[in-house]
């Protein structure tokens, strides 16, 4: 009942801001089980063993491995051997196709997430601005500086806002920048996974 009550004190720029934590929060749990999924759903040592077939020449027996995975590598591998056979420059594309798929998976609502690390902080201030003006609204009726009692209601507005906004950004912040970070170190892998690729392709004996 505190919270609740704590909540009302807020005035109404409290539902939004509730909106933002909620928003915010379900974006952050559904990017930590992406990459959670992402990184189980891959293994280094099937990758490796997928990259030895194909620079052997048996690209039927990689395509079986990388079908026992699932990921952005995944992704790209399969995209690599589906026009294996092709012109080098056929098979890069397709590549970046797959890469370019996989980064909008990755990235997604990182963009929402990071409208929210803004707009949460400024609808603090918002609600700080109108509890300051409810504050003055109850000095100004009573032709004086009032009682702590009756200004209470109005301070407490602005202060619970803010902080509410702030405590929403902050950890949005750090998450976001962890994200971001993940994204990165992915796309790295998946560029460096691309030349590899393609140097095993050609040891395979493909012109590219």
């Amino acid at each position: 009942m505190l919270l609740w009550d704590l909540f009302v004190r807020g005035g109404i720029v409290m539902w939004p801001l509730l909106f933002c934590s909620v928003a915010a929060l379900a974006i952050i749990l559904d990017r930590c089980w992406f990459f959670f999924a992402a990184s189980r759903g891959e293994n280094e040592d099937l990758i490796g063993e997928a990259l030895a077939a194909v620079a052997g020449g048996r690209r039927l027996e990689a395509m079986k491995v990388v079908r026992k995975q699932r990921g952005p590598a995944t992704s790209i591998f399969a995209a690599a051997l589906a026009h294996a056979g092709q012109p080098g420059a056929v098979v890069e594309e397709a590549m970046s196709r797959a890469a370019r798929l996989e980064l909008l998976h990755m990235q997604r609502g990182l963009a929402t997430l990071e409208a929210i690390i803004t707009v949460a902080p400024l609808l603090g201030l918002l609600g700080t601005v109108t509890g300051i003006i409810r504050t003055f609204n109850v000095v100004g009726a009573m032709a004086g500086l009032g009682t702590p009692a009756e200004m209470a209601p109005g301070i407490a507005e602005a202060l619970f806002t803010t902080a509410f906004g702030l405590m929403i950004a902050v950890p949005a912040v750090v998450f976001h920048a962890l994200f971001a970070r993940e994204v990165d170190r992915r796309v790295t892998l998946m560029n460096n996974l691309g030349g590899q690729i393609m140097q095993a392709l050609r040891q395979g004996g493909e012109q590219l």
